[in-house]
C-alpha cells in the first residue's frame, strides 16, 4: 500500500474522530450529570473501582501515577479539548482505574455510568472508530515524552523536559518563560521535589537555565546548550 493511497484511505475515515459526549444518544445523556471540582480536589485515585466515564466540559484535570518510592508522576493534562477519563479502562476491559485524578483548575465533568457506554461503542461502528482514534493519537502523543524519561537520572529528566517545553512554547529564537513551578516539574518527571530542585539550581550553575520575577526562563542559546548536553550527558 502506498503513501498516497493511506493517505486516501485516512481522509475517507476522518469524519467523526471527535469523542465527547455529543455522540451519545439522549437516553444515555439524560442518566448523566454535571460536577463540579475546585483546584486541587481529588476527582479519583488510582486503583478505584470503574463505575463512571467523565466528559470534561470546562477547566483542566492532572493524570497522576504513585510509584512505590513515593514519587509522583503526572502524565497527563486533560481539558475540554481532549477531556475523556475512563475511556481507557472501559476498552481495556480493566476494573480499577489507571492513574488518580485531581483538577489543576475549577473543573466542571459530565459524569455518566460506564456500562451503557460501553455497550453503546461496541454496538455503533463511528463511535468504535472514534475511541480508538483519540486514544491512539493520545498515547502516540505520550510515547514521545515519558519514554524519554525511563532510564534517565533525575538531572537528565529535568533537563529533557525543559528542553521539551522550550521547543513546544518557543516562536523563532525567542526567550520562553517556564510557566511551570517545581512541584510541577517534579510531577511531570517522575522525580521528588527536592530532586528537581536541586537539578533546576544545577542547570542555572551550567548556564543553561535563568530565573526572572520567581519564574524560570529559557533563551534560544540556552535551549542549545540543553540540547548539546542531553546529546552527550548518558547516566
Amino acid at each position: 500500500m502506498g503513501k498516497k493511497q493511506l493517505s486516501r484511505l485516512w481522509d475517507r475515515y476522518n469524519e467523526n474522530i471527535i469523542f465527547d459526549y455529543t455522540i451519545l444518544p439522549e437516553e444515555i445523556l439524560n442518566k448523566g450529570h454535571i460536577i463540579t471540582y475546585e483546584p486541587e480536589s481529588v476527582i479519583l485515585l488510582m486503583g478505584d473501582e470503574v463505575e463512571h466515564i467523565y466528559f470534561i466540559k470546562s477547566g483542566t484535570v492532572r493524570g497522576i501515577r504513585q510509584f512505590d518510592n513515593g514519587n509522583d508522576f503526572q502524565y497527563f493534562e486533560c481539558t475540554s479539548e481532549n477531556g475523556y477519563v475512563g475511556l481507557l479502562e472501559l476498552l481495556a476491559r480493566k476494573e480499577r482505574y489507571a492513574a488518580s485524578l485531581t483538577a489543576k483548575t475549577r473543573v466542571e465533568m459530565f459524569q455518566l455510568d460506564i456500562a451503557p457506554v460501553y455497550d453503546y461503542i461496541q454496538n455503533h461502528v463511528e463511535a468504535l472508530r472514534a475511541a480508538v482514534y483519540v486514544l491512539a493519537r493520545d498515547f502516540y502523543r505520550l510515547s514521545g515524552s515519558t519514554g524519554n524519561y525511563f532510564y534517565k537520572d533525575g538531572l537528565s529528566r529535568v533537563a529533557c523536559f525543559l528542553e521539551e517545553y522550550y521547543r513546544e512554547h518557543a516562536q523563532a529564537q525567542e526567550t520562553v518563560t517556564i510557566f511551570q513551578t517545581y512541584q510541577d516539574i517534579a510531577g511531570k518527571t517522575a522525580v521528588s521535589l527536592r530532586t528537581a530542585g536541586r537539578s533546576i539550581q544545577a542547570l542555572k550553575e551550567k548556564g543553561m537555565l535563568s530565573s526572572s520575577r520567581k519564574r524560570l526562563t529559557l533563551s534560544f542559546g540556552q535551549y542549545q546548550k540543553l540540547s548539546a548536553f542531553l546529546n552527550t550527558y548518558i547516566k
